[in-house]
């Protein structure tokens, strides 16, 4: 592993006392030889700034902190700037700054807690995280400690619902829904609403066709002391590709994941006029974002990752919509 090529003891910084390295080995990996840029929110006196560098010897690496550390020498590769996790306006400014394209990884080790941390999440995971980019939260157990400002112990005593539901009769015990006893305080509420997004396929299944989406994340991870989440790359596949032309009707399936209603357009519209009946417009179907042609049949197969949809086309048509990608600047059917 990479830490493991490193010596540790000459970095000031938790991240080695805590023995984070062992958890963040295996999930940088990839990244590890490749030019990336690299954000940490909350540097204290810049020792992580200086491992980050050794450790992505091809990196570029960018601090934040409300205060920069005083007698912090920045160096080769290292860019640190002073304020605020909460400023929005000031993210931006330095990811345009250092980053125009885009973090490939963020790190929070900031202040640890619930609200803070929530609004540079979303801020820093929707503009300036590449798609298939990873974001750490540390330290999330913060939300466990009474002595932290949004912590509480855990305590999971039945909750008052629990005591009326056992004083119903059989019949309406199966009725009432009683949830599981669940704690939510700071950190810790921050990441269970993270869970909830990593299952909007499921939550939106429900929902009206326009209504329904899949997670913005790829995958997340929870480890004891690291929360990690892979922001998901919009992909649209296809299969099989190509067909042979032919007479019979040929089936094309067409998989994407889409992660806001910008991402998963399908350009069909451009295809050649003999290739398409002169009413295709008007028998577009939207699923979600995405648009495809419903030649003769197609159902929505939501999975926790993506939406699938299922066509008969004629068999000269399918090749056209295998070959064929994501394309953000379509707009919208009308």
């Amino acid at each position: 592993m990479r830490s493991k090529q490193l010596n540790l003891t000459s970095y000031t910084t938790d991240k080695v006392t805590h023995h984070y390295l062992d958890v963040y080995d295996p999930i940088l990996l990839p990244w590890v030889g490749k030019e990336i840029k690299l954000l940490e929110i909350g540097i204290y006196k810049g020792g992580s700034l200086q491992l980050w560098r050794d450790y992505f010897p091809l990196g570029i690496i960018i601090g934040i902190d409300l205060k920069r550390p005083e007698r912090f020498e920045p160096g080769e590769r290292i860019q640190v700037f002073e304020g605020s996790q909460s400023d929005e306006r000031f993210l931006s400014e330095v990811a345009k700054k250092t980053a125009p394209d885009g973090f490939d990884i963020i790190i929070d080790d900031a202040s640890h807690i619930g609200e803070l941390t929530k609004r540079t999440f979303w801020h820093l995971f929707d503009h300036h995280l590449k798609p298939g980019g990873l974001y750490a939260i540390e330290d999330w157990g913060t939300g466990y400690c009474d002595d932290f400002p949004d912590g509480r112990r855990l305590n999971l005593k039945n909750p008052p619902m629990s005591r009326v539901r056992s004083l119903l009769s059989r019949r309406l015990r199966r009725i009432l829904k009683v949830p599981f006893p669940c704690h939510s305080y700071g950190m810790v509420g921050f990441i269970k609403e993270l869970v909830d997004e990593q299952g909007a396929a499921s939550v939106t299944m429900r929902c009206p066709i326009e209504g329904r989406r899949g997670s913005k994340f790829k995958n997340m991870l929870i480890t004891p002391g690291i929360v990690f989440v892979t922001r998901i790359a919009p992909t649209l596949t296809a299969s099989p590709n190509p067909v042979p032309a032919g007479k019979g009707a040929g089936r094309t399936t067409i998989s994407w994941n889409t992660a806001d209603k910008t991402i998963g357009m399908f350009r069909g519209m451009q295809a050649e006029n003999h290739l398409w009946p002169p009413d295709l417009k008007a028998r577009l179907l939207r699923i979600g974002s995405v648009l495809v042609p419903a030649m003769s049949s197609a159902s929505i197969i939501p999975t926790t990752q993506s939406f699938s949809t299922k066509l008969s086309l004629p068999k000269q048509r399918n090749d056209y919509c295998a070959s064929h990608s994501l394309d953000r600047n379509f707009p919208p059917a009308n």
